[in-house]
């Protein structure tokens, strides 16, 4: 219980309050606690968009700092999320590789328009993730 009383069932079933403190979000899990799992999800995943914004370039250490900190976004956050985290790593990847090639071989015109998509992925994120971290009252 959140009042640290235990609580000890006579009858079945779960109790609409707590039978101590009589708050009716003693099973539930913190709203707080919540919010600061699932920003620190989207942190990790705009931390690693500005930083290929910024350099133009992906680095494995990027890569596993990113999967690394937004690993738990299954449990967190509807698919959509998850959608849109493996189209940006899938995209990481592909730039990567890309730029990885000696430099007579690249083709930068789609290097270019990979950058141009990393850039709108910073407020396409807000968006995406906005209805799970969005607290404010309407």
């Amino acid at each position: 219980m959140p009042c640290g009383k235990t609580w000890y069932p006579r009858k079945p079933g779960t109790p609409r309050v707590c039978p101590t403190c009589k708050t009716t979000y003693w099973n539930t899990p913190k709203k707080k606690d919540l919010f600061e799992k699932r920003m620190a999800v989207y942190k990790g995943l705009t931390k690693f968009l500005a930083n290929i914004i910024r350099t133009a370039r992906v680095g494995l250490d990027q890569v596993g700092d990113m999967m690394q900190e937004t690993r738990d976004y299954e449990f967190l956050f509807g698919s959509e999320v998850g959608d849109f985290i493996r189209e940006v790593f899938e995209r990481g990847m592909e730039l990567r590789a890309r730029t990885a090639v000696p430099h007579e071989e690249r083709n930068f015109n789609r290097e270019q328009e990979l950058l141009n998509w990393f850039e709108m992925q910073l407020s396409e994120a807000k968006q995406v993730f906005r209805p799970y971290i969005d607290f404010r009252e309407p």
